[in-house]
């Protein structure tokens, strides 16, 4: 049976439990619950203090610490997840009107990238997750275990190349393509192809098979520290270039292995936060 880790990446503990099999809160800033609620990334090696890189700290623990213990890694926001319907027959109308409708139309369209949601829904989601039973885990488990990586359904329309610019300006994305020069020794990418791409994975959340999250992060980490250097390390800016970073090394992937098996997953988006 393939093991496979989901973590949320969190800035704070979180209020009650949510971990399960499959499902781990990882506390940036923090140490373990010593009941096992919740990872800290104090308990290894740890770039906590980093707040450039944003949600790619947790990574960076699981990168460092972790890696050997799975098969599949994935990472999730606090208040954005995959929508993995495992539910089967056990979601209806009467259960849970607003996500049975989620269901309803990802069967009919499969085109929105993101679902919001009132937090109750929210919540009963995460509920659900962290008490399946275990032929709803082995579903998960198997749907996951036939791809290499699973992220969220691409933004289309605008090159990434422009989308980035307006939001860092054209020397931001001039920085990101000379640090993947900078560190891709080999010439494995196709900087002039994957450029032109239109399909943006952001919000660094993704679902992979270890041995490609260590590929990304090794090219991850090089290319920050390339950036640093050169721009030094504004709050949270990292984060942002990590998100635009994954949708190049992903191109690249594909452009490379056209039999690579990526799958495309919608979000659901807790709306009303403060009822979470």
């Amino acid at each position: 049976m393939t093991s496979l880790k989901i973590f949320t990446l969190l800035h704070q503990p979180p209020r009650i439990k949510r971990s399960s099999l499959l499902f781990s809160d990882l506390v940036t800033g923090s140490y373990s619950c010593s009941g096992g609620s919740w990872l800290g990334d104090l308990d290894g090696i740890n770039i906590s203090r980093k707040n450039t890189h944003s949600e790619m700290r947790g990574q960076y623990f699981v990168w460092k610490n972790l890696c050997d213990r799975y098969e599949y890694i994935g990472f999730e926001h606090q208040r954005r997840k995959f929508f993995l319907d495992f539910m089967g027959r056990n979601l209806t109308q009467d259960i849970n009107s607003e996500l049975f409708n989620v269901r309803r139309r990802e069967a009919v369209q499969k085109s929105e990238q993101t679902y919001p949601v009132s937090s109750e829904t929210f919540s009963f989601y995460v509920a659900q997750r962290s008490t399946m039973a275990s032929e709803e885990t082995d579903h998960i488990i198997n749907f996951v275990g036939s791809h290499d990586i699973i992220c969220q359904r691409p933004h289309r329309g605008v090159l990434v190349q422009d989308l980035f610019a307006g939001f860092l300006g054209q020397e931001g994305w001039d920085d990101l393509i000379a640090a993947i020069r900078h560190v891709d020794i080999n010439n494995c990418f196709d900087l002039d192809a994957i450029s032109d791409t239109e399909m943006g994975c952001y919000c660094n959340m993704y679902i992979m098979k270890t041995s490609i999250f260590h590929e990304y992060m090794t090219l991850w980490w090089g290319v920050m520290n390339h950036l640093i250097e050169k721009r030094g390390e504004p709050d949270r800016q990292m984060g942002h270039f990590a998100e635009r970073l994954f949708t190049l090394f992903l191109t690249q992937k594909m452009l490379s292995n056209p039999m690579l098996k990526v799958g495309f997953l919608p979000l659901l988006f807790c709306s009303n936060p403060e009822g979470y």
